[in-house]
Formats: structure tokens, C-alpha cells, sequence
């Protein structure tokens, strides 16, 4: 049914009310006795805002009322999924818009249901960790490894979203959850706003009391994430430090240094066109490694710690962290090799005056006479 072909809220009776209970995935129907008072003006507003992910109705229709079996006033939501009905578990009367559009946000999420191209904008804009299940659904126990978390889910239903995902299809997203074999089941949670991974030991079964104990340790704030990283560079060779997510916190955060760090990707096109100039940004600053660090780094093949207060979105990405600071300032300008150079230069907290080597032996010094003034890189 295409929503925005009917009003904010349809009007129901006894003769269409099962045909529209069950005419779309989410349903929302008030059942009242005045369409003057509340919940009235509260739903019609929700109704509006959400217009385009539920569908609404409203019946004053006594047989209607009956047929539901509530008492009106009552706002219950039907859905093609868990429980077929669900009423308004507070008092309508003082329901508000927010709380409505919080409560079907809440139910329009099945307790474990499965996410896909279709789907995953619903979990993402629920704000909630998601708790993933990999299955392969050519597998006869798929159905039942997905119904054992099922009590699991219901467990922390507000606190963490369950689904479970077609493991063949979406193999490389599992990869970047950092699960390392293909191995199904396999269980993960992904702090979704950190973009932080917590993958399930996959050398260990899927066992609901073990993921159940796995999701409070989250929840707890005692859950170590699995961070995704490239080998430590055995030896710094370039004059722009290659950093990878196992050395991020020891380098990025050395109070004695100011850091600047492009993060790319290497399929990236902008990436690839900026490397040049950023690699002779490194070495106008080489003579001051002590001072300041030109640094990049392969952001998909490297997660950022949980000390970071940032992710990354869109490639190259360059950030500036300014020695004895944990803040990191984001650069905008252009690209131009003077322009990076001026922005380093005008926010590093480090003197970067090159430093005059001495002559080795005093005695022997000599001075030439100045030459003319010029600029160099």
C-alpha cells in the first residue's frame, strides 16, 4: 500500500477493520469515543510525522471497538511480525506525539529479524547497538540457531537490536566486522555510533547463555573491542609515518608531538591524487620529526580506538592533533602544498624552527657572506 496515496489517518469501521489490521507491516488504529479528545490530537500529529513508515486509522465505530476487545480510549499496533497486537501500555490520554513515535519506532523492529539492503536503515536510525547473527540459510539448522537467541533478544529488546544476516551474500561484511573465518553461525555486536567490533569467539559455538553473558559484559562497559590492524611497519623508510590502528594511541597521542594524519583509502581517487603533495608535505617537515608527524593511514584496513572521538566518513580525510591536546581539529582548505604547510605551521604548539646544525670544530669555522634571500620548500 503506498502511504502517501491515503490521509494521515484513515477512517475505520467494523466492515474493513480486520482487511486494515493486517494491511501493512506496521499498523496503528485508535479506538476512541470523541475524535475532539485526547489521544486524538497526539496521534493525528504522530500519524503526520510518521506518514510515511506506518499506517494509521482511527474508529469511533462502537462494533469496531468490540471487535478489537478494548476499552476505548486505546491505541494498539498490529504487526506482521512477534506480536500480532500490542496496546499503548501507558495512559492514552497523556500519550504525546514523541512518546507514540517512540513507541512504534520500538515496535517496528522485529525481536530478531533480518537485516538486509532493505533494511538496515531502520536499525541505524534506531540509535541501538546491533547484535548480529550470521547464518547460512542453506543450512536446515538456520531456523534454529535464529529462534534459540530469540529469548536472548527479547532479553535486552531497547538496549541492543538482534538480527540475524544471510552469511553467503554479505561474506565482506562480515570481514569488516572483524570476523576472521567464514565460519557460521557466527555472532557479532557493532557499536553502530563508534563504529566499534565485538565479535563472538569463533572458535567456540553459539550458545544462547554464552552470548547472553557476552551482551551484559557490553552493556557493562566491560567488553574489550576487537580493533582491525594492519602489521606495524618494521622499519619508517618515508618521511610520512605509515600508521596502522595497533599503533594509533602510542603515536597520535605522544604529548611531545604535534600529528597530522590524512586517512585514505586506496581504491580512493582523491587519495591517490593527494599522495604526492602529501608526501612532499612530509618531507618539508622531515628535519622536524622530533617536533611534528606527517602520517596516513589505510582507514578500512584499520580501525580507530575507542579514545578516538571521531569515525571516519568519506576519503581522504585529514585531521590535526596538536601536541599536549587530545583534540583533533579538521582541515578544509585546499590541498595545495602551501596550504597544508601554512595550516601545520599555524597550529602546531611545537617551535617547528628547523634547527642550525654547528660546526663540528670551532676552530676551523668559517662564514660565508650571506646570499640573497629566497624561499625554499
Amino acid at each position: 500500500m503506498i502511504k502517501q496515496s491515503l490521509p494521515a489517518v484513515s477512517q475505520v469501521t467494523a466492515a474493513n477493520l480486520t482487511e486494515f489490521q493486517h494491511s501493512d507491516k506496521v499498523v496503528a488504529i485508535a479506538y476512541v469515543t470523541s475524535t475532539i479528545d485526547a489521544p486524538v490530537p497526539e496521534f493525528s500529529a504522530a500519524a503526520q510525522k510518521h506518514r510515511d513508515d506506518y499506517l494509521f486509522g482511527i474508529t469511533t465505530d462502537p462494533e469496531a471497538i468490540a471487535a478489537a476487545g478494548v476499552s476505548a480510549p486505546a491505541i494498539v499496533v498490529y504487526r506482521s511480525f512477534d506480536d500480532p497486537a500490542t496496546e499503548y501500555p501507558y495512559p492514552v490520554s497523556s500519550a504525546t506525539t514523541k512518546d507514540l513515535g517512540d513507541w512504534l519506532q520500538q515496535l517496528a523492529i522485529p525481536i530478531i529479524g533480518e537485516v538486509n539492503g532493505d533494511t538496515y536503515t531502520i536499525y541505524v536510525t534506531s540509535g541501538l547497538p546491533l547484535a548480529y547473527l550470521f547464518v547460512d540459510p542453506e543450512d536446515e539448522k538456520s531456523r534454529t540457531y535464529i529462534d534459540a537467541l530469540k529469548p536472548v533478544a527479547s532479553k535486552y529488546r531497547g538496549k541492543v537490536n538482534f538480527v540475524w544476516i544471510d552469511a553467503t551474500k554479505f561474506v565482506d561484511h562480515a570481514k569488516a566486522l572483524n570476523l576472521a573465518e567464514a565460519k557460521w553461525p557466527s555472532f557479532v555486536i557493532q557499536d553502530l555510533r563508534l563504529q566499534l567490533k565485538y565479535p563472538y569467539d569463533q572458535n567456540k559455538e553459539v550458545e544462547p547463555a554464552a552470548v547472553s553473558a557476552m551482551v551484559t559484559e557490553y552493556l557493562d562497559g566491560k567488553l574489550a573491542p576487537k580493533l582491525k590492524s594492519q602489521p606495524i611497519p618494521e622499519t619508517q623508510d618515508e618521511s610520512v609515518f605509515v600508521l596502522v590502528g595497533e599503533q594509533f594511541d602510542e603515536v597520535v597521542f605522544d604529548d611531545s608531538k604535534d600529528v597530522f594524519i590524512e586517512f585514505y583509502a586506496t581504491w580512493c581517487g582523491h587519495c591517490k591524487r593527494l599522495k604526492p603533495i602529501w608526501d612532499s608535505l612530509g618531507d618539508h617537515f622531515a628535519q622536524m620529526k622530533d617536533r611534528v608527524v606527517i602520517a596516513k593511514m589505510e582507514a578500512q584496513e584499520n580501525d580507530l580506538p575507542p579514545s578516538v572521538p571521531f569515525r571516519i566518513g568519506g576519503f581522504p580525510t585529514l585531521k590535526f592533533k596538536p601536541a599536549g591536546s587530545r583534540e583533533f581539529i579538521d582541515y578544509d582548505g585546499d590541498r595545495s602544498l602551501e596550504s597544508l604547510i601554512a595550516f601545520v605551521e599555524e597550529r602546531a604548539k611545537n617551535d617547528l624552527t628547523p634547527k642550525v646544525k654547528g660546526p663540528e670544530d670551532d676552530s676551523q669555522a668559517t662564514f660565508a657572506k650571506p646570499s640573497e634571500a629566497h624561499d625554499e620548500l
